[in-house]
Parts: structure tokens; C-alpha cells; sequence
């Protein structure tokens, strides 16, 4: 926020410089104009000092830059700012949708070989049972016990 309120400082700055010169000369000009019809027309004789019409000269550059040109040639800073900001704004969008794509990509690889372990490791614990269950038996027989699985039904 502090730099838009830094270019449009800028901004209104440069407008105020473009036109310095021409409130300048308007300002000179108003006090020729007053000082001239202060003097009483007796005090104006000589015509080479007094004329009665005033001739402008413009440069070439400025009657260029009048009409179609005047506009389009200096759009502002912040104009320009602006389209910028778009501009960024759309890349970082795509440039998100891209992120967004590949990162899903990613996390449905790895859930995939998550889901791949988790199988696998309920396969090994159902094999890990199963063995378990016979070390029981066996474990059972060498104690004199033959039917361990029986008896542990019968106690409940």
C-alpha cells in the first residue's frame, strides 16, 4: 500500500511538473495584461512597446503532442501501474494453477504408494498372525498342553 501511495504521489507530482511552465507564463502573462491596462492609453503611445495584439510561438514538440497524440502520449504512472499489476496478477494465477496441478500430482503419487505400504504391511500382519497362532500350538504342545486355544475358550 505504501508504494501505491508513493507512485501516486509520483504521479501527481510529474502532472504538476508537466504543466509548471505554462502556469508560469500564464501567470506573467496576467500581470503584463494588468500592468498594461493599468497604464492609461495616454502613457501607451509608442505601438512597438504596446501592441494591441500579442503574437504565441509554440514549440514543435508541444503542438505534436495536442489531440490525438496529447492523451496517448503520456498515459500516467500509475496507468502503467496498473496494467502491470494485471499483468502479474494473471501470471501468478497461472503460475498458482500450475503449482496447484503438480502438487496434487505429488500427493496422489504418494498416496498411492502409502496405500501400497499400508496393503502390504496388512498383509505382513495377517502372515505375522498366522504364524503366531502356530508358534501358540506348538508352544502349546511342548508344554503338555495340547489344546491351549480350547482351554483359553473354555475359561471365558
Amino acid at each position: 500500500m505504501l508504494n501505491l501511495l508513493i507512485a501516486i504521489m509520483g504521479d501527481i507530482f510529474d502532472k504538476v511538473q508537466e504543466h509548471a511552465r505554462a502556469h508560469y507564463l500564464y501567470a506573467k502573462a496576467k500581470i503584463v495584461v494588468e500592468y498594461e491596462t493599468a497604464l492609461k492609453k495616454k502613457r501607451r503611445p509608442d505601438r512597438a512597446l504596446f501592441p494591441e495584439w500579442i503574437q504565441v510561438l509554440k514549440p514543435k514538440r508541444a503542438e505534436e503532442n495536442e489531440g490525438e497524440l496529447g492523451s496517448a502520449a503520456w498515459a500516467g504512472r500509475i496507468a502503467a501501474l496498473k496494467r502491470q499489476l494485471e499483468t502479474v496478477r494473471r501470471d501468478v494465477s497461472a503460475n498458482v494453477k500450475d503449482v496447484e496441478a503438480v502438487v496434487t500430482g505429488m500427493i496422489d503419487e504418494r498416496m498411492d504408494k502409502v496405500d501400497a505400504r499400508v496393503l502390504a504391511i496388512d498383509d505382513h500382519l495377517v502372515t505375522l498372525s498366522d504364524r503366531m497362532g502356530k508358534l501358540e500350538q506348538l508352544l502349546a504342545r511342548a508344554a503338555g498342553n495340547p489344546k491351549p486355544q480350547e482351554e483359553a475358550q473354555g475359561s471365558d
